[in-house]
């Protein structure tokens, strides 16, 4: 979550979403941000954004295809965050951040 604080810090809380697909998490509020339903709210959530940031958490558990073919269709810009997704970044030609990457 050090990410999202960071994010409502330089963009205030009424400029970040959130989703999260862990039942524990949905509907609490973190850094003034009301954390959403990753499954229900998603395909708005990316409708709406003008970036989504997917951790390479995603690749991990299994969601990126579908969270990045929604970006796609969605004509939203996308970036990958953080070192796990470093290689797949690069050979599928996708934006990548990462504050401790070269």
């Amino acid at each position: 979550m050090a990410l999202a604080e960071s994010l409502v810090r330089a963009f205030g809380a009424h400029a970040v979403r959130i989703v999260d697909r862990n039942p524990d998490q949905i509907g609490r509020e973190r850094f003034g941000v009301t954390i959403g339903d990753g499954d229900r709210d998603m395909a708005a959530l990316i409708d709406a954004a003008d970036v989504v940031l997917l951790t390479g958490t995603t690749l991990v558990n299994g969601t990126f295809d579908a969270i990045w073919s929604a970006v796609q269709s969605a004509g939203t810009r996308g970036i990958v965050y953080g070192v796990t997704a470093a290689g797949v970044a690069a050979l599928l030609g996708i934006e990548r951040m990462c504050p401790c990457g070269r």
